[in-house]
This record gives structure tokens, sequence and C-alpha cells, in this order.
């Protein structure tokens, strides 16, 4: 299991490396446009972002005699790659990977993506449909470590608070995989039309973000509504604070700490694929005096990626979703079921099952030196 975690932390930092790396390419590829300026101040804000966010959480964690070298290397922008290295390092102890802040480590790379592949995976498509450049293979690609990145992280969130919590199973590689497709073809497709409707209405854009903000705000808040002794003992300037931010995020996609809520992602999924149709009928009307070539592949993409995202989503919850296997699990026979599931992950099972070496069955309190992080994702998920 030890070795799996490296494993899985190696990959996440190589994914990190190639991002980078495809973010400086992107800005050499447009460097003869207005969009290159725009991607320079994209990186720079997610690096700087990032970088204070891990200082912020780490000098309040770390001793007084380890903050100045901490602090160096968040100056040096160096944040997540260092905590990379600990987590790789420390995961050769059972427990210890958790003390470092694995799920720490997930959000920045989550709020690195979103800042800076997101906009750059924008303007690489507005400078196709824009007819301003043709596409070429290096371009896509860019594109494609961009969002397979933001897919990686958003699954890799979803591993890490599942480990965090008691009642759930591990994530394992197959539904990390799978969720990542799952991403990878929904906020494609989704990008796809939004920059589509940008090529041809402008600025009527932002009024279309603003309605989409607006009704998903709505829509949140009348959830948290409707559990009142939830909503009491939640502070409301957090509770406010979070809405809006998973609000925004629900714009591109759907984004939850939880996994349990199928009709509601259900709803979600469906009054999406509405709405990019909807979008691309009207692009296909501005088109309609002048024929593009573009019109049937950007189509076609669209919509092949957002069946491609669904049918891994359906993937995903059907088979490799972690509250799926606690059903199966719960589901089994009582009489001569025996675990053998690594230590791990022996904790997350009820109690009514027959675990392996008995003694070793306790909670596992990994998570707790960081429980300030851990405590919020646990907070969000019952929210959302």
């Amino acid at each position: 299991m030890m070795i799996c975690e490296r494993i899985y932390h190696a990959v996440s930092l190589i994914l990190f490396l190639l991002n980078q790396t495809a973010l400086f390419a992107s800005a050499l590829l447009l460097r003869h446009y207005y969009y290159c300026p725009m991607i320079l101040v994209a990186i720079a804000a997610a690096n700087l972002g990032v970088n204070c966010v891990s200082a912020k959480w780490t000098i309040a964690d770390r001793a007084k005699s380890g903050r100045v070298h901490s602090i160096f290397i968040h100056c040096m922008l160096l944040a997540l790659p260092w905590r990379y290295v600990r987590l790789a390092r420390c995961s050769q102890e059972p427990g210890s990977a958790g003390r470092v802040g694995t799920v720490e480590v997930c959000l920045l790379r989550l709020l690195h993506g979103a800042v800076a592949s997101l906009p750059t995976v924008c303007l690489h498509l507005h400078a196709v449909l824009d007819q301003e450049m043709s596409i070429s293979a290096i371009h896509l690609v860019c594109i494609g470590i961009h969002l397979v990145d933001l897919g990686w992280a958003a699954a890799s969130v979803s591993r890490k608070t599942s480990r965090a919590r008691p009642d759930r199973m591990i994530l394992s590689w197959p539904g990390v995989i799978t969720q990542t497709c799952w991403r990878l073809g929904t906020v494609s497709s989704r990008l796809i039309v939004l920059v589509a409707f940008t090529v041809s209405y402008d600025l009527l854009i932002v009024a279309v973000v603003f309605l989409q903000w607006l009704l998903m705000m709505v829509i949140h808040l009348m959830l948290f509504s409707s559990n009142e002794a939830d909503s009491a003992s939640k502070c409301r300037p957090q509770q406010l604070l979070a809405t809006c931010a998973v609000s925004f995020v629900c714009i591109i996609d759907y984004f939850s700490f939880s996994d349990r809520n199928t009709s509601k992602l259900a709803v979600y999924y469906v009054l999406r694929f509405v709405e990019n149709c909807f979008l691309l009928g009207l692009w296909h009307q501005s088109l309609a005096w002048h024929k593009s070539e573009l019109m049937v592949p950007v189509t076609a993409v669209a919509l092949g990626g957002y069946c491609f995202g669904i049918l891994s989503l359906l993937t995903y919850h059907s088979c490799f979703s972690s509250n799926r296997l606690m059903a199966d699990l719960s589901a089994a026979p009582q009489n001569g079921f025996v675990c053998r599931l690594p230590f791990q992950m022996r904790h997350k099972l009820p109690s009514k099952f027959n675990v392996l070496d008995s003694s070793q069955h306790r909670p596992d309190n990994s998570f707790v030196k960081f429980g300030v992080v851990d405590n919020k994702c646990a907070e969000l998920e019952t929210r959302f």
C-alpha cells in the first residue's frame, strides 16, 4: 500500500510539472497574439496564490525552528513540488503521509489548475474558433495536458477526502482514472461551448455566466435553508463564501466533496446538456450566413466529449465510487465473510465484519494534525 501511495504522489508530481511546462509552451505558441500576456498573468497568479496559501498553512503548523526553511521554499514558489517530495518520502511509514497534509496538497493542486489551466485552455480554444490561428498537434497536446491535470486534481480531492472520512472507503486507482476521464469529457465539452458562444456574441457571455452563477447560488442557498438545524450551527459568512465559490465552480462542472447526492448530480448534468445544446444552437445561428468549416467538428467534439464524460461518470458511480463499495460490502453475507483489505482501508468497514488482525483495527488518526483542512472538507461535504 505504501508503494502505491508513493507511485500516486510521483504521478501527481509528474503531471504537475508537465502542466507547468505546457503552460509556458502555450504562452510561447500564442506569443504573436494578445493571449500571451494573459497566460503569463494566469501563471503568476496561480503560483503566487498557491504559495501564499501554502505558506499560511505551513507557518501555522510547523515549529519556529522550521519556519525559516519553509518560508524560503515558498518564496522560491516551490510549495507544491516540496509538498509532493515530503509526501513521497513520508509515505514509507504507515500513517505518516497524512501528517504533511495530503488533503492540503490536493486542494492547492485544484486551486492551481482552476486559476492557470482553465484560462489557458479557454484562450487556446478562442484563438482556434476565432480562426486567428490554425490548430496543430502541439496545441492539442497542451490542451490535453491542461485538461488531464484538472481532472486528476479533482479526482485527487475526492480520493483524499474519502480517505479522511472514517465512514468511507479509499477511492481506488480505477476510480481515480475513471473520475479523471469523467472530468476530462465534461469540462472540455463545457469549455468548447462557452468559448464558441463567446466568439459569436462577445460580452453576452458575461450575462450568461452571471445568470448561471446566480442560479447555482439560489439552489445552494435553498438547500441550506431546508436544514434549519444545520444552518443555525454554521457560521453565516463562511457559509456564504463557500456557497459563492462552489456556485462559481459549478458553472464549468459539478463539484462536491461528497458523492452521495446522485440525484442532484443527475439533475445537474441533464440541465447542463440542455444548456449546452441551446448555446451551440445560438452559435450555429450566428454562423448561418457564412458557413464555417469548424462548425461540424466543433459540434461533434463538444457532444462527443460530453457523452464520453457521462459514460465515465456512470461507470464511476456504478463500479468504483467509495459509497458504492461500502454498499456492496454491507450487502455481503455476514457469516464467513473475512476482510482481506490493506490496513489503511480496514477501519472503513462496518463493525459487523470480521477483520483480520483485529488488534490493528483502530481509526486512522493520520489527519489529526491538519484537522482544520479536514474538518472543513467534512463540513463542506455535509453541505454539498
